[in-house]
């Protein structure tokens, strides 16, 4: 089902669904809201400012993106694309509010747990550079 081609019982689903016959949508094991602790080696920010609420939620009109808010404890919302496996999401270079540009891989672990590794850039020059634990609420 959803596109992939089933030939004696294998299955070759299409990008953005997994499980034996293509049914489960791979970005769903993602969605949720996180609670998010930043370990920061580059980066201003300390103490309670590391730690925030990180939401994924899915884009309806794609099954293979999802909308991701909160990132490094910002008002931003941006756009993360599942991997071809279904255990990666990455946010290619995205322009935020303050124009500084964030790139991501949000890579799944368990069932409510999630590790995320991010960059943010101004003009070219890193920022911050953040490894993050994401526990879903």
């Amino acid at each position: 089902s959803n596109g992939g081609t089933c030939v004696d019982g294998a299955c070759e689903c299409a990008l953005g669904y997994e499980g034996a016959n293509c049914e489960t949508n791979s970005v769903a094991k993602f969605t949720g809201v996180y609670n998010a602790l930043d370990n920061c080696p580059l980066g201003s920010r300390t103490g309670d400012d590391l730690e925030y609420v990180l939401t994924i939620s899915p884009l309806n009109t794609d099954a293979t993106k999802v909308k991701v808010s909160g990132v490094a404890a910002t008002d931003n919302i941006v756009t993360a694309v599942v991997s071809a496996d279904g255990k990666e999401l990455t946010i290619d270079d995205q322009v935020l509010t303050d124009g500084k540009v964030l790139s991501a891989n949000i890579k799944y672990i368990t069932n409510g747990a999630l590790t995320m590794s991010f960059k943010i850039s101004q003009n070219g020059v890193p920022f911050e550079a953040c490894n993050t634990n994401l526990t879903k609420n």
